[in-house]
C-alpha cells in the first residue's frame, strides 16, 4: 500500500473518534481525500481498514519493543520499564488511533490474525522478560500470562488518558507510575537472617 495512503487513513482517526459504526466507507473517502474505488481497492470494508491500522499500530509497537528483548543484560526492572515505556509511548503517539483501536477490538474478532498479533507484539514482549526474571531469580515465580496481561491492561489504561501526544519525559514518568504498582509485588523479598547473635 502506497505510504502517502496509510498516512491518510492514520490522520483520518482522529476525525473519526470512536463512533466507528456510524462510519461509511463514503465517510472515509471524503475525509481522507481518497477516492472510495481506492479504498475498496485495498480494503473489502471499513472493518478491514480497522484491521489494517491495528496491523500499523502493532508494528510500530513490536519494532520499540525487540530491542528491549535483545537486552539481556540489563536487569528484569530495567527491561520492565522499557517495555511498560514503549506500550505507553506507541500508544500515547497517536492516542486518536489508539482509542479507536481498543474501542472497536470486538469488531475485529473475526480476523483470526488478530489476537495473534496483539499477543506477540503486546502479551508476549512481558511474558518474556518475566520468565527471564524468574529464571535469574530477580523477581519471584509468578503465573507470567495474567501478570503479562495486568501489565498490558493498566498501560492501556494509562495511555487512554490522554487526548494528546506525549512527550517523552511524559511517557517515562508514566512507565515509573506503572513500574511503582508492580514492582514490589514482584520483586523478591531478602530472607531472613536466621543467624543468632
Amino acid at each position: 500500500m502506497p505510504q502517502a495512503l496509510a498516512a491518510k487513513l492514520i490522520a483520518a482517526t482522529e476525525w473519526i473518534g470512536e463512533d466507528f459504526d456510524g462510519i461509511r466507507m463514503d465517510d472515509i473517502a471524503e475525509v481522507t481525500g481518497v477516492p472510495r474505488a481506492t479504498l475498496y481497492y485495498y480494503f473489502s470494508g471499513k472493518e478491514d481498514i480497522l484491521a489494517y491500522l491495528l496491523h500499523g499500530r502493532l508494528a510500530d509497537h513490536r519494532e520499540v519493543i525487540d530491542a528491549i528483548l535483545r537486552d539481556t543484560r540489563s536487569s528484569t526492572r530495567s527491561r520492565l520499564h522499557a517495555v511498560l515505556e514503549g506500550h505507553v509511548g506507541v500508544i500515547a503517539s497517536n492516542p486518536a488511533a489508539a482509542q479507536l483501536l481498543l474501542l472497536n477490538l470486538a469488531k475485529l474478532g473475526k480476523f483470526p490474525d488478530v489476537r495473534a498479533a496483539g499477543d506477540e507484539a503486546l502479551l508476549d514482549p512481558v511474558r518474556i522478560v518475566l520468565a527471564d526474571g524468574i529464571r535469574r531469580r530477580e523477581i519471584r515465580p509468578v503465573d507470567v500470562t495474567l501478570t503479562a496481561a495486568a501489565m498490558c491492561g493498566a498501560a492501556n489504561n494509562v495511555a487512554m488518558l490522554e487526548t494528546s501526544p506525549l512527550s517523552p519525559a511524559e511517557v517515562t514518568k508514566r512507565a515509573d507510575g506503572l513500574l511503582a504498582l508492580f514492582w514490589p509485588a514482584l520483586r523478591r523479598q531478602p530472607r531472613p537472617s536466621t543467624r543468632r547473635g
